[in-house]
């Protein structure tokens, strides 16, 4: 069940991403984005509850809890970069003209 609650937040996740990246902004769809966000958040510690309240903890769980959270984080930063118009290439240069 908690290995299940992890799967299902990082498709979440991507799913947010998706809403973001590619549906136009006249749409409203970034409320239901914003509500889903708060949902994916919210699954961060029911996964940990569950596995503990039912005795479901393993490693394998363990380590698929840890790897769904940096790539939810990961696919966040790089979708709200690229939503604000942040440009990799120009990271860490400083423009004096």
């Amino acid at each position: 069940m908690a290995n299940f609650i992890s799967i299902l937040r990082v498709l979440l996740a991507f799913v947010v991403i998706g809403m973001i990246s590619f549906v136009p902004q006249e749409s409203g769809t970034y409320w239901l984005a914003f509500a889903l966000t708060g949902l994916v958040m919210w699954m961060y510690g029911l996964d940990g509850y569950v596995a503990r309240k039912f005795n479901l903890v393993s490693d394998f769980g363990a380590l698929l809890d840890i790897l769904s959270d940096r790539i939810v984080e990961l696919t966040y930063w790089i979708a709200f970069a690229a939503w604000r118009g942040c440009d990799p290439q120009k990271f860490g240069r400083r423009n004096y003209a």
